[in-house]
């Protein structure tokens, strides 16, 4: 008779649920990665600016007007770092609740998995102690002939 485990239903749903967990959770880090690659790239562009005013400032010329728009580029672009600071923030929370949820499904199919290996093992013991009564019996049967 082979082994059959009964919660194996159960066993796998709570696969399955994990396994589901483990995606939200990813998609919620890929988002977050994304935006904060957006603010490092403001950030970046926020340098260049700055060093394209010091080179426009050492060659003369019509610096006043590209000044100014280059502060407005640098102030619009620092606004766009604090909206996305914003939602990298709002990110990290949903990070973090996807993560406990991915933990919990984690522990809920692992507590079901720990006790399907317990009954396994028990299941094993008492086969191998039912071929040894039926070796033992058989070896009975051979000595009385």
């Amino acid at each position: 008779m082979a082994f059959k485990f009964s919660l194996e239903a159960l066993l796998k749903k709570n696969k399955y649920a994990e396994d589901l967990a483990k995606k939200s959770y990813a998609e919620a880090m890929g988002e977050l990665t994304l935006t904060i690659q957006k603010i490092k790239e403001q950030e970046k562009n926020i340098v260049d600016t700055r060093d394209d005013m010091a080179r426009t400032q050492s060659q003369g010329g019509l610096v006043l007007s590209q000044l100014e728009y280059c502060t407005g580029y640098i102030k619009g672009a620092q606004q766009k770092i604090a909206n996305l600071q914003v939602v990298a923030r709002e990110q990290m929370e949903v990070v973090e609740d996807r993560k406990r949820a991915m933990i919990a499904a984690r522990q809920e199919y692992k507590k079901i998995e720990v006790l399907r290996d317990k009954r396994l093992k028990e299941y094993r013991l008492k086969e191998k102690k039912k071929a040894e009564k039926r070796l033992d019996d058989i070896i009975i049967m051979r000595n009385r002939k």
